[in-house]
Protein backbone atom coordinates (compact mmCIF):
# COMPACT_ATOMS: atom_id res chain seq x y z
CA UNK A 1 0.00 0.00 0.00
CA UNK A 2 1.43 3.35 -0.96
CA UNK A 3 1.83 6.40 1.25
CA UNK A 4 -1.10 8.23 -0.36
CA UNK A 5 -3.42 5.31 0.38
CA UNK A 6 -2.20 5.10 3.98
CA UNK A 7 -2.81 8.82 4.41
CA UNK A 8 -6.31 8.54 2.94
CA UNK A 9 -7.09 5.58 5.21
CA UNK A 10 -5.91 7.52 8.26
CA UNK A 11 -8.00 10.51 7.20
CA UNK A 12 -11.14 8.40 6.69
CA UNK A 13 -10.72 6.63 10.04
CA UNK A 14 -10.24 9.97 11.78
CA UNK A 15 -13.41 11.32 10.16
CA UNK A 16 -15.36 8.20 11.18
CA UNK A 17 -14.13 8.59 14.74
CA UNK A 18 -15.06 12.29 14.80
CA UNK A 19 -18.55 11.64 13.40
CA UNK A 20 -19.12 8.76 15.83
CA UNK A 21 -18.06 10.88 18.81
CA UNK A 22 -20.34 13.70 17.71
CA UNK A 23 -23.28 11.33 17.28
CA UNK A 24 -22.60 9.71 20.65
CA UNK A 25 -22.42 13.08 22.38
CA UNK A 26 -25.68 14.13 20.75
CA UNK A 27 -27.34 10.88 21.79
CA UNK A 28 -26.22 11.07 25.40
CA UNK A 29 -26.35 14.85 25.78
CA UNK A 30 -29.31 17.15 25.73
CA UNK A 31 -31.60 15.73 23.06
CA UNK A 32 -33.84 17.81 20.84
CA UNK A 33 -35.45 17.18 17.48
CA UNK A 34 -32.70 19.16 15.73
CA UNK A 35 -30.01 17.09 17.44
CA UNK A 36 -31.81 13.92 16.35
CA UNK A 37 -31.60 15.04 12.73
CA UNK A 38 -27.93 15.88 13.21
CA UNK A 39 -27.27 12.36 14.53
CA UNK A 40 -28.96 10.92 11.45
CA UNK A 41 -26.74 13.03 9.19
CA UNK A 42 -23.64 11.99 11.14
CA UNK A 43 -24.59 8.32 10.88
CA UNK A 44 -25.12 8.68 7.12
CA UNK A 45 -21.71 10.37 6.85
CA UNK A 46 -20.09 7.47 8.71
CA UNK A 47 -21.66 5.12 6.16
CA UNK A 48 -20.27 7.13 3.25
CA UNK A 49 -16.81 7.24 4.82
CA UNK A 50 -16.94 3.48 5.40
CA UNK A 51 -17.80 2.93 1.73
CA UNK A 52 -14.81 5.04 0.69
CA UNK A 53 -12.60 3.01 3.00
CA UNK A 54 -13.95 -0.22 1.48
CA UNK A 55 -12.92 0.98 -1.97
CA UNK A 56 -9.35 1.41 -0.76
CA UNK A 57 -8.80 -1.65 1.45
CA UNK A 58 -11.73 -3.98 0.73
CA UNK A 59 -14.84 -4.83 2.72
CA UNK A 60 -13.34 -7.10 5.38
CA UNK A 61 -10.34 -4.88 6.13
CA UNK A 62 -12.56 -1.78 6.25
CA UNK A 63 -14.87 -3.17 8.92
CA UNK A 64 -11.89 -4.34 10.97
CA UNK A 65 -10.28 -0.90 10.78
CA UNK A 66 -13.52 0.85 11.74
CA UNK A 67 -14.06 -1.53 14.68
CA UNK A 68 -10.51 -0.98 15.90
CA UNK A 69 -10.87 2.78 15.56
CA UNK A 70 -14.13 2.88 17.52
CA UNK A 71 -12.73 0.54 20.18
CA UNK A 72 -10.09 3.19 20.86
CA UNK A 73 -12.74 5.70 21.94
Amino acid sequence: MNLASQSEIAHLLNEIQTQYQAAYTGLHGFATVAQHRLRIVQTEQIGRLHQELQQIVGEDEAIQLVAQTLDEL
